[in-house]
């Protein structure tokens, strides 16, 4: 797998969530999202395709964000498709 692709509907938590975490740019870290492509598909859906060399970017930023059962549910999911381990 070369890239973690994502699709979700513009407008809805999902694409709030990510649009978050891809607007931070470069974090304090020094790490951002530069190889990784986003795409918006007209009116209807965001294209998130995460590049494999990103993913860790995303986990953390993912777990970063607190009291939020979206960002959790993703990450478990993001972890499990990945690495193919389920986290509760």
């Amino acid at each position: 797998m070369k890239t973690l692709p994502i699709s979700v509907c513009i407008g809805s938590d999902d694409a709030i969530l990510f649009a978050g975490i891809v607007s931070q740019g470069i974090d304090a870290r020094l790490t951002g999202f530069t190889k990784s492509t986003f795409i918006r598909d007209g009116l209807r859906r965001v294209h998130l395709d995460f590049d494999m060399d990103e993913i860790e970017i995303l986990l953390r930023r993912l777990s970063e964000i607190e009291d939020d059962e979206n960002a959790e549910d993703w990450l478990r999911d993001i972890v499990d498709t990945v690495y193919g381990v389920e986290v509760y």
